[in-house]
């Protein structure tokens, strides 16, 4: 089993803790997300729902699938310029939501395949050596 890991972490910022050292996620080829964000990230459970408008005002709505997505919301206010070029490099190979990795949320033991929410990326310098950097993970069901 293979897993090729795009985020090389130095021995030194694994024996800091700052970044989480990520073994084996599956039996394919997907890259690991081993980046830490500096904040908590915001788990959010979404459901498909059909909704229908009818002229009287009355709504229908139905489950489209059974099963709900969860959307991970992942921060860094304070990224230094090797992480944002860390993530910027990450978007960019996985071009944007187009392909899978792997991300292992903090409350759970397991990971899952997810993929770029949306397909723009903004970062921003906040000073220098200082920036923001937010986008979501979608779970791939």
């Amino acid at each position: 089993m293979s897993i090729t890991n795009l985020l090389v972490i130095s021995e030194e910022s694994k024996a800091d803790g700052k970044y989480a050292y990520l073994e084996e996620a599956g039996t394919d080829d997907l890259p690991v997300f081993d980046l830490i964000p500096e904040f908590t990230f915001e788990e959010k459970q979404e459901y498909a729902v059909l909704k229908s408008s009818f002229n009287t005002g009355m709504v229908l709505r139905r489950s489209v699938i059974t099963t709900k997505t969860r959307v991970f919301t992942l921060r860094w206010k304070n990224a230094n310029k090797v992480e944002n070029d860390r993530l910027v490099e990450l978007y960019r190979s996985r071009r944007g939501g187009a392909a899978a990795l792997w991300f292992k949320p903090v409350n759970s033991d397991t990971y899952v395949r997810v993929r770029f929410r949306e397909d723009s990326f903004t970062h921003n310098r906040k000073s220098y050596d200082k920036y923001f950097v937010r986008f979501d993970f979608i779970e791939l069901l």
